[in-house]
């Protein structure tokens, strides 16, 4: 009966939003109460044991740990170790990863602790991430046209997806920046490819190239989406080494640099989470320097993890290198 009793309370307060220490707490204070009475509840027995139970090395660490974290930050020897190790590595493409993981090297060497880390470096990171940061990210999803209809001149297009700026939250922002919160078409990727391979114009992907019965030759909008050619130069050698160095090896022509990217999503289940065993993965990617800039998108869709599409994209622009007669600078 008691059991119940203690049971139905401890539910109850979790559901009125008592935190675990003062719920299981005052469950059993109440369940004391009422198996002896007030009279015969033991006051000097919880207390000691209240105080016996603080006096714990374990317990007692975390909030000093968390002190000390906090006073490395007051006396900005945080944001001085951060911004040190950022000064040394955050030139280098994905730089505040690195700088994160050199700070947490020397704040590790003082601290000693991996929850001071988390509350000192932690804090600081987070921050700089945010500077780094979404409304930066969200502008640039909307200048680069990633999730918007590409206008191609053939009906039924869809459309990619990702929640309006408001709606973000920092789990959302995070999710959207390594492509999890995010979804765009293999025409949209590809429209964005080319963009990278034509120095920053992005061109409407189209099928009619010229009308034969007049000789009229349509004309398709195009848009220069950035001017910065350092960027896009790291751009194209981070997507070289991945070729080079990284999973898309089978993908590269001999004699010929392919830059691209290999791609691996979740594949939703009807009944919610994902689907076990099986994903869609892809490659995108394009020759660096080509006399005729073509882009290429291989995807499988609901297929072993174990699959490969580089492959495939290697047998296309082998083929498409012959036919067309490409060279490259």
């Amino acid at each position: 009966m008691m059991l119940a009793v203690f049971l139905g309370l401890l539910i109850l307060l979790f559901v009125m939003g008592f935190s675990a220490p003062y719920a299981i707490g005052l469950t059993s204070c109440i369940v004391l109460v009422m198996e002896r009475g007030l009279t015969g509840f033991p006051f000097d027995i919880v207390a000691t044991k209240f105080a016996f139970s603080a006096n714990n090395f374990t317990l007692l660490a975390i909030p000093f740990f968390l002190l000390a974290g906090k006073l490395m930050n007051t006396g900005s020897i945080t944001k001085k170790i951060f911004g040190f190790c950022n000064t040394l590595v955050g030139w280098i493409p994905g730089g505040l990863g690195h700088a994160n993981i050199l700070a947490s090297i020397v704040f590790a060497g003082m601290s000693g602790s991996a929850v001071a880390d988390a509350s000192g470096l932690g804090t600081i990171e987070i921050k700089a991430m945010e500077n780094a940061g979404f409304p930066y990210l969200n502008d640039a999803i909307k200048r680069y046209h990633l999730t918007e209809a590409t206008g191609i001149d053939y009906p039924g297009e869809g459309g990619g997806s990702v929640l309006d700026f408001n709606q973000w939250g920092k789990i959302v922002g995070y999710n959207i920046s390594f492509g999890q919160g995010i979804s765009v078409t293999p025409l949209q990727m590809v429209r964005f490819y080319g963009a990278i391979a034509n120095d920053g114009v992005m061109v409407t992907p189209h099928f009619l190239i010229a009308k034969t019965q007049s000789g009229e030759v349509p004309t398709y909008h195009e848009e220069t989406v950035t001017e910065d050619a350092e960027a896009l130069r790291d751009l194209r050698s981070m997507l070289r080494s991945v070729v080079t160095d990284g999973s898309g090896k089978k993908a590269d022509v001999e004699g010929y640099p392919v830059c691209g990217k290999t791609s691996t999503a979740e594949v939703p289940s009807e009944q919610g989470g994902y689907k076990e065993g099986v994903y869609n993965l892809g490659f995108c990617g394009f020759i660096d320097g080509a006399s005729t800039n073509l882009v290429c998108f291989v995807g499988a869709n609901e297929v072993p993890y174990t699959r490969q599409t580089t492959p495939v994209f290697n047998a296309i622009m082998t083929s498409a290198v012959k036919q067309y007669n490409i060279t490259s600078s």
